[in-house]
This record gives structure tokens, sequence and C-alpha cells, in this order.
């Protein structure tokens, strides 16, 4: 039996995406808006992924981006390896890239301990690039994978390795680092 190559739109995808993507729009508004977007850490996170992928996947990687987002929207008659593997390694790349990018920040607020007017420019790194890589990785990444795993024919999924608690862990020592260190940069600025 042969099936089908053409894909369905997904209501449910559509609505789905919609729905995450307007509430996480809304609470960023509600909550500081501008606070959550910093250039720098998003250039880093996103491209430093970018690039990786790129360099693994030369052959590929162009071909999967156009269908990662069709894939969002709509249903896969089959499943792809090859696509289901540069999402798993795009979950790894991004996360690492989230922790490079962290533990930079964190230095950069070492070096400006006593300019405390340079603080809050080098957390926005340090938490930014975790949250962006935690979005990226659990968002987009994980939901690629599954789709590309399974082509959308069964609800059992290949969960991706556990191995993102391990940035929850570090992102919040790492934040609790970074805050410890404004404090008493604060305290002893004056």
């Amino acid at each position: 039996m042969k099936t089908s190559q053409h894909r369905t739109i997904s209501v449910s995808r559509i609505v789905g995406w919609t729905g995450a993507a307007g509430l996480v729009g809304v609470t960023i508004a509600v909550s500081g808006g501008a606070a959550f977007f910093n250039l720098p850490a998003a250039l880093f996170t996103f491209g430093t992924t970018f690039f990786l992928l790129l360099a693994t996947f030369p052959n590929s990687f162009f071909r999967f981006l156009p269908d990662s987002l069709l894939t969002l929207f709509t249903l896969r008659p089959r499943s792809n390896p090859e696509f289901a593997d540069i999402a798993r390694l795009g979950s790894r790349y991004v996360i690492g890239s989230g922790i490079v990018g962290s533990v930079t920040g964190l230095v950069q607020m070492l070096q400006t301990l006593e300019d405390p007017s340079g603080l809050g420019a080098a957390m926005a790194i340090c938490v930014l690039t975790v949250l962006y890589a935690v979005i990226a990785s659990e968002f987009f990444f994980a939901f690629l994978y599954k789709a590309y795993s399974n082509g959308d024919t069964s609800e059992n999924g290949h969960p991706l390795p556990l191995a993102n608690l391990a940035v929850l862990v570090f992102g919040t020592g790492t934040l609790f680092a970074a805050c410890s260190i404004m404090m008493y940069s604060l305290n002893h600025a004056a």
C-alpha cells in the first residue's frame, strides 16, 4: 500500500502555534517587552546554532530550513530521518550556544564590577542566551524532531534526551551567581 507524499494543513497545529506565540508575546509585552529582546544575545545563540548546523549538514541544511517551517503547520506523510537528525542536533547545539553565551555574560559582569552601569547589559546576555536556547530547543527543535521521526503517523514520540535538565541547573546557577555579583557590586559602589 503506497502512502501519499502530500502534506495536509493541520488546523490544530496552526491554532497551537498561534496560541503559544500569542501567549508568550502577551506575557512578554505585559512584563516589560523590550527587556526580553537583546540583539547580541539573540545573534550569538541563533547565529552559533545556524553555523554549527550548516557545518555539520552542508548538503541538507538549506533544504531543512524551508521544510521545517512548513512542517510547523502541516502534517508530514512519512518520516525523514535525515531531518530528524538535524532537529536533534539543533536542540543540542542551541543549548550549548546558550550555555556559552551565559558564561560569556557572566565574564562580562565580572569585568564591569567597578562600574555598575555596565552590569545590566552583561546580565541580559547572561540570562537571555539561556532563555532563547531553551525556547528554541523545546518549542522548535523538539517539535521538529518528533514530526520528522514519526512522519506524524503516530502519537508515540522519540523523546529527546533529558540533557536539557543540565541547562536548567546551569542556567539557575549562573543566574544566582550573576544576581549575587550584581548585588555585591551595587552595595559596594556607594
